[in-house]
């Protein structure tokens, strides 16, 4: 199956077209999804970020198991502010 993410600026995509294809013949998805990206929203206002996942061709998809399927995988989601 294939795995997608993206990164929401609000209500709005800012970051999107991350898919990665995984397979296991366990039948689990194993793999990471990196994403190293700059956004210049061009406001002072405070703005709320958030990870999206989406699955395609398969019937479920969970983020954070590890192969023994137990929650022990984690996710980051770091930001930074830049000076300019």
């Amino acid at each position: 199956g294939e795995v997608a993410a993206r990164i929401m600026r609000g209500s709005s995509a800012a970051f999107s077209g991350i898919s990665s294809d995984y397979y296991s013949t366990s039948g689990g998805i194993g793999g990471n999804i990196n994403i190293q990206w700059l956004d210049t929203p061009s406001t002072t206002s405070s703005i709320t970020y958030t990870a999206q996942f989406a699955r395609y061709h398969v019937a479920t998809a969970q983020i954070n198991l590890d192969f023994n399927g137990n929650n022990n995988g984690v996710t980051y989601l770091t930001l930074m502010e830049v000076a300019a």
